[in-house]
């Protein structure tokens, strides 16, 4: 008699492209109870009870969902997830920064597990503006079965038509679907059960791709960090945290040099920049924002 194994999906794309989005579709569309595995909880989190595990930490959401935050072991935090919570399905969301290929091989070996399918979501706007595709988007575009070209607002139907030509050429046998704020049935993708086997590359971008941290408990002047952000070094790809100014803390989120700011609950001022070398830059970008500081 044949075991029963959990299907998992694997939700990968580079940084800013729209995956926390998707996770939220999914929780929204779906009524079976999926365990949700990330590094960090981010925007999905939510406030409810967090249950410590040895390798995970729980969250309930709604619709019996659960999102478990990665602190230990990989393969034991997959099987304290099937242990504690009992999933109907597991969906992984990887770094922007990670290449998925040795998630794939790690599953391919588990026995209470089987791959379903690889999503790899592209925002179309950067790539359009940024075509040069670096090693770690190229994995995570040739290890997908499905493509999800994001962000198809933001770009005409010639720029779009030029972004799907791209990750075809990468990889032809995807589907690609095009869609805006990550609006896709989960279905399309669910049930896929790939055939697909990765291979390990050898040579991998982490090393490039830096990050670093600025804090401060200061308020910050509103035209004094609009002109810091129109003039960020282009190396920073991706910005993401929390900044304060006298009216309040605003959430910042920066991708491929567009950005936004959303009045919510937050603060101190804690931002995360993220890019390829940009380790030298840590100095130059904290100065300026020191002098934002009122």
């Amino acid at each position: 008699m044949l075991k029963w194994k959990i299907p998992v999906n694997v939700i990968t794309g580079y940084l800013g492209s729209g995956k926390t989005t998707l996770l939220r579709r999914i929780m929204e569309s779906t009524g079976s109870r999926i365990a949700i595995l990330m590094n960090e909880f981010g925007e999905v989190g939510v406030d409810t009870k967090t249950v410590s595990g040895k390798n995970i930490e729980i969250k309930e959401l709604l619709g019996g969902c659960v999102c478990c935050s990665l602190t230990g072991d990989f393969f034991e935090a997959i099987k304290e997830i099937i242990e504690r919570v009992s999933p109907e399905r597991i969906i992984i969301e990887t770094t922007g920064v990670a290449e998925p290929d040795a998630i794939i091989v790690n599953l391919t070996g588990m026995d209470a597990v089987a791959l379903d399918s690889v999503v790899c979501v592209v925002d179309s706007d950067a790539l359009a503006r940024f075509p040069s595709i670096g090693h770690t988007g190229r994995v995570q575009i040739e290890n997908a079965d499905f493509i999800l070209i994001n962000k198809a607002d933001l770009v005409d139907a010639r720029k779009i038509e030029e972004v799907r030509e791209a990750v075809l050429q990468i990889n032809p046998d995807a589907t690609v679907v095009v869609a805006t704020h990550s609006n896709v049935d989960p279905s399309a993708f669910f049930g896929l059960a790939t055939k697909r086997e990765a291979s390990l590359h050898e040579e991998h971008n982490l090393d490039v791709v830096q990050s670093f941290v600025y804090r401060s408990d200061r308020v910050h002047g509103r035209a004094e960090f609009s002109e810091f952000v129109s003039k960020i070094p282009k190396e920073v790809y991706r910005a993401k945290g929390y900044i304060v100014f006298p009216d309040g803390a605003y959430l910042f989120n920066l991708v491929a040099g567009r950005h936004e700011l959303v009045k919510e609950g937050g603060g101190p001022t804690e931002i995360v920049f993220i890019g390829e070398g940009i380790g030298g830059l840590e100095g130059e970008v904290v100065q300026s924002l020191r002098a934002c500081e009122i």
